[in-house]
């Protein structure tokens, strides 16, 4: 399906073309081929492998312990990091892993997402650039720079170096976005953004996004394909008991708890929310309870504003506020899930330079900036610099807020005064 829809995106295009070969190097160049030549296998790609190879056993693919026993028993000895995904991901990746050895597995598990990575740089420049306002198309030939920019900028390569299951998803969304947004095939879109939430659950806040813009079908279609996609894991072997082990897993996956095989929710690498409220020494139920409160303001002003702009048609360009809100919400949030920002960063961007805002200059400067403080590794950086003071240690998390304020301001600045 992607690879059907990324071909109709590159017909008759050469910019397009020579934006996927841009982009195709950057993250080859990026991807640890070297290392997993060598036998190494991809940090968080371990978990997907063996979860994968693990589900149709009679044993518990969410119980930390039996994954490192069965890793162990696949004769890898390596730290293999808690599976924290709905079964889906590991049911339908399991018939190919279990073809495949550590090696192969990763270096296929690579390529995907390098092809992947391509699709969602073509797509959503495509998206956009349709979009766009019909006048400003002789400025349309800067939009490929500034989504491959973006696309170097955003930690890309962070992902490909860890075996991330992100880029499947994004491009999952992207293609989402496309049908729905350009292409007005919303039951399709809602289909392709079921595989999403079935593997990462949080796209599921994107389904209000599409709602609030008056795409409706894409609710039936999600609906449909979660139910189609979901069937297969229910009817097998070990289905249904896979999903009261996630049930089950998930239970404990409360805002503030330090969930088994994964490292504590108040280490600096985490800066969800709940990673903010935890380093503050507050008690578990404190976190939960603070954190959930203030998404809830987020949310709130998030649709509030969202109801505002439906009578303009401009509640698409709040993209960017729906994606951050999606990745901070998360329990843990790490600097690879920033990537997901990145539809409604190139929307919000080319917004403000399309529809030459008087605030555009501060509006652009202020954007990139931001987005590349929020796509370095800071908290790696934090004792050399000397950053000892907590409430300094979230800078990632609050260039994220920042973004999240902006995107919520754009639609109306440039609305207001739009040459």
């Amino acid at each position: 399906m992607i690879d059907k829809v990324m071909m109709r995106l590159l017909k008759d295009n050469k910019a397009a073309m020579l934006l996927a070969l841009l982009g195709g190097i950057d993250l080859l160049w990026q991807a640890p081929i070297r290392y997993i030549l060598d036998g190494g296998l991809l940090t968080d790609f371990r978990s997907f492998y063996f979860a994968g190879r693990a589900i149709f056993g009679e044993g518990n693919i969410y119980d930390h312990n039996y994954l490192i026993e069965y890793a162990k028993g696949s004769g890898y000895t390596g730290y293999v990091f808690s599976y924290v995904y709905p079964p889906s991901l590991a049911f339908y990746s399991a018939p190919l892993w279990h073809r495949l050895n550590g090696r192969e597995a990763a270096l296929l598990w690579m390529l995907l997402s390098i092809v992947l990575g391509v699709f969602i740089l073509v797509a959503v420049t495509h998206l956009i650039s349709t979009l766009s306002n019909q006048e400003s198309k002789g400025k349309n030939s800067l939009l490929p720079w500034l989504s491959l920019f973006l696309l170097v900028i955003l930690p890309f390569g962070n992902n490909l170096r860890l075996g991330q299951v992100n880029s499947v998803v994004l491009a999952f969304i992207s293609a989402s976005l496309v049908l729905s947004l350009h292409y007005k095939r919303d039951l399709l879109a809602g289909f392709l953004l079921a595989p999403a939430i079935l593997i990462k659950m949080t796209p599921l806040g994107l389904l209000l996004y599409f709602i609030l813009n008056k795409h409706y079908k894409t609710l039936y279609g999600c609906i449909v394909g979660i139910i189609v996609l979901s069937i297969p894991t229910f009817v097998t072997s070990q289905g249904l008991k896979s999903w009261e082990f996630f049930l089950d897993f998930a239970n404990m996956m409360d805002y503030g708890q330090t969930m088994p095989g994964l490292p504590d929710v108040a280490s600096v690498p985490n800066f969800s929310v709940a990673g903010w409220m935890a380093r503050l020494s507050m008690s578990q139920p404190a976190i939960s309870l603070m954190t959930k409160i203030g998404l809830s303001i987020l949310g709130l002003g998030l649709i509030w504003q969202h109801w505002r702009l439906r009578q303009r048609d401009d509640g698409k360009l709040l993209l960017l506020p729906y994606l951050v809100l999606m990745i901070i919400a998360s329990p843990f949030t790490y600097l690879h899930h920033v990537i997901y920002i990145y539809p409604g960063l190139l929307l919000t961007i080319w917004t403000v330079w399309d529809r030459s805002c008087r605030l555009r200059v501060p509006l652009l400067i202020g954007l990139i900036s931001l987005t590349i403080i929020a796509g370095i590794d800071l908290p790696s950086l934090y004792n050399d610099l000397g950053l000892n003071i907590t409430l300094l240690r979230s800078i990632n998390l609050y260039a994220l807020l920042c973004l999240f304020g902006i995107g919520l301001m754009v639609p109306e600045l440039c609305t207001m005064i739009e040459e």
